[in-house]
């Protein structure tokens, strides 16, 4: 036990550190000035039907923001996978981007784009700019093995919603029948 809590002490001094680089590059690591103008999951639907040439046209931006989820460098480029409370979202960015380097998974950031399709037909917002909203201190666990130990998906709620789609969704809709529930009864006396 003791071993992990030095892993998670080295991994939360690194992220300090890349917060004062944030700084340094004038950039503000727990900004709340960004509005959004689309889901994951409205953007998918807008713009999946299209096909790569009708995609290139589109000179409106797209602006979301959310919680990035996985990062592959590739060279000169990279993906970054981005979730939101609607669903999942790949992002194309050049490694020119001066934030890059102090980019971590588990950060809130905020993207404006606009629509393409990858070599693999996959829809992606290709990245204008970047904003920092959020830097995470903590690392998320392991995105293929998750939380499987019962005691600690219970202990640690927020990260069984933030991992399990599955579970966020059944959080989701019992709020809403509890909603039409009360809605119900206050109506009715």
């Amino acid at each position: 036990m003791v071993k992990i809590k030095n892993n998670l002490d080295v991994i939360r001094n690194e992220r300090l550190k890349k917060i004062t680089k944030l700084i340094a590059l004038g950039e503000d690591p727990f900004s709340n000035k960004f509005s959004p103008n689309i889901i994951c999951k409205n953007f998918k639907l807008k713009y999946n039907k299209l096909s790569n040439e009708d995609l290139n046209k589109i000179n409106q931006s797209s602006f979301i923001s959310g919680r990035i989820i996985a990062i592959r460098i590739m060279g000169k480029i990279s993906f970054m996978e981005l979730q939101d409370r609607s669903g999942r979202l790949q992002l194309f960015l050049s490694n020119k981007f001066k934030l890059m380097d102090v980019l971590d998974i588990g950060d809130f950031i905020g993207v404006q784009g606009t629509p393409m399709r990858t070599k693999t037909e996959e829809l992606t917002l290709r990245i204008i700019s970047l904003k920092v909203l959020t830097k995470a201190l903590r690392p998320l666990p392991e995105k293929f093995h998750g939380l499987r130990n019962i005691e600690q998906k219970y202990r640690f709620r927020y990260l069984d919603l933030i991992l399990d789609s599955e579970v966020r969704n059944i959080f989701i809709n019992r709020s809403k029948i509890i909603n039409y529930i009360q809605k119900f009864f206050n109506n009715n006396d």
